[in-house]
């Protein structure tokens, strides 16, 4: 279970680091 919780917590880091990325790259243009 804690692994689980690990990996979901990575999930939602990665998908937060590729939003803020991805919100640059928007503003940067």
């Amino acid at each position: 279970m804690a692994a689980f919780a690990k990996a979901d917590a990575a999930i939602s880091f990665y998908l937060l680091l590729t939003f803020i990325n991805f919100f640059y790259m928007l503003r940067g243009k």
